[in-house]
């Protein structure tokens, strides 16, 4: 089985949003709403997946690329896209063929366990539906008789057993796909372009047999209006990311940053403003740091934890409030540097004042200058905006470097913060100097040396 993901559309209604960003690309809980279905779609076994791409298709193909994990990713162009949504599906037809395919609206947010409940449908074509739905007049809905889907329209023209409300998602077996491909021919030929692609499958399903799946109850939304957005963030997202199985671990303090960011959203706080929160709390930490106990290093430890906390919430409100902009990005690096760069010198001018050791005041100057390396490539890698080093470097090769790649990308992904609560609450803070003035320069050197080796030769 193969995936159609169509992904065209401008997403008018979502303007401005939608201006300068693809409606697939919006992102939720730190993931674009598209790299989310992409990895629900590989695991449910999904490997070969196409997109239908119009509106602002360059920056679909640089933040997605021809593979993602497991997935093997082409692209169909759609260079109509401003006409109906019909022209996406015939752009596709010349794949629809030899495989069973899912045709998917790119514009859902989904747990996979929906996904899976379509794939192991019994029905060979089949249409994902929520019942308990609330009808607005804006829902594409399906009309069921007998078990079979019967029509589909926002507006049904007849009474029938049970309709529901359609997801955007239809399995079809590849027996089928030609008399949907002659189909979508047809109406093409008549110039009955501007329709939505849902008219087309209107007229399939009264010569096919085509069933639903329903989903019972699991959390989901289409994205086309900014009150979906809202929707999407405060209340659909929490559920999904309880459902998802996720392969990956995800970070500690991005769990604890969730519920306050959905606080955040319900004031007039700005990104800017909780970066700068973010910021005194990481230099209050330093300060108690600099004091050298280990009172004044717990409650350092803490503030540097809050620190961390808020340093998730001020992007998941940009992005949730599409108040991103190249200020924040500058703001939220520099603060983040500031903090990283002064954490060593004054946590070994703590143990200095503490212990009276002179190697601490070394290992201090040590660990300063792998953060100054450290953090120079990121602030490069903003600057020249590098696709490589975001791709190829920062997130290093778990097959090549085994349990260490794995420890490295956790922490960068904002674990750090815990890892130094429990060092200051063991009390190894020497030892976690000594540690750092070593790691941080073999981390810098890893980085370079993973960069020069996937850059191209000549």
């Amino acid at each position: 089985m193969k995936a159609l993901i169509l992904a065209a559309g401008v997403g008018k209604r979502l303007s401005p949003f939608t201006d300068h960003t693809p409606k697939c690309l919006i992102e939720m809980g730190g993931t674009t709403i598209l790299e989310r279905m992409l990895s629900c779609l590989e695991k449910v076994g999904i490997r070969e997946v196409f997109i239908v791409v119009g509106h602002l298709k360059n920056k679909i193909f640089e933040k997605v690329g021809n593979s993602l994990g497991g997935l093997s990713i082409s692209y169909i162009e759609n260079d109509r896209y401003h006409e109906g949504g019909i022209l996406s599906l015939w752009a596709a037809r010349p794949i629809l063929e030899k495989d069973d395919f899912l045709i998917m609206d790119a514009d859902v947010l989904f747990p996979f366990p929906m996904l899976e409940k379509l794939i192991q449908s019994p029905h060979r074509n089949s249409f994902l539906l929520d019942e308990n739905f609330q009808d607005t007049g804006e829902e594409m809905k399906l009309g069921i008789q007998r078990g079979q889907v019967c029509e589909i329209s926002k507006n049904l023209s007849s009474s029938y057993e049970k309709v529901g409300e359609g997801i955007g998602f239809l399995k079809v077996g590849k027996e089928n796909l030609p008399s949907l491909v002659s189909k979508l021919d047809t109406f093409y030929k008549r110039g009955q372009v501007t329709c939505e692609y849902e008219t087309v499958l209107n007229e399939w399903i009264k010569s096919e047999k085509v069933g639903y799946t329903d989903i019972h109850g699991l959390p989901w939304t289409e994205i086309d209006f900014e009150e979906d957005l809202r929707k999407a963030w405060l209340r659909i997202l929490p559920k999904v990311e309880k459902l998802e199985e996720a392969k990956k671990i995800k970070p500690l303090n991005r769990r604890l940053s969730s519920p306050i960011t959905r606080f955040f959203l319900k004031t007039p706080l700005t990104p800017n403003m909780i970066t700068l929160l973010s910021f005194f709390s990481g230099l209050i930490g330093l300060f108690f740091f600099s004091r050298g106990s280990y009172l004044t290093s717990l409650c350092g430890a803490i503030f540097f934890q809050l620190f961390y906390i808020l340093d998730n919430c001020d992007g998941e409100v940009a992005r949730a409030k599409h108040l991103s902009s190249r200020l924040g990005g500058w703001l939220d690096i520099g603060c983040d540097g500031i903090i990283h760069t002064l954490l060593f010198p004054l946590w070994a001018w703590g143990l200095y004042r503490a212990s009276g050791q002179k190697a601490m005041l070394i290992l201090g100057g040590i660990s300063f200058i792998g953060v100054v390396v450290t953090v120079s490539i990121f602030m490069l890698k903003r600057i020249f905006n590098s696709k490589k080093i975001k791709e190829d470097v920062f997130k290093l090769s778990v097959k090549r470097m085994g349990l260490l790649a794995k420890v490295l990308e956790y922490l960068k992904q904002g674990d750090f913060s815990f890892l130094v609560l429990i060092v200051v609450f063991f009390n190894f803070r020497e030892m976690f100097l000594w540690a750092s003035a070593i790691g941080l320069h073999l981390f810098w050197i890893a980085i370079l040396v993973f960069h020069l080796e996937e850059a191209p030769v000549g």
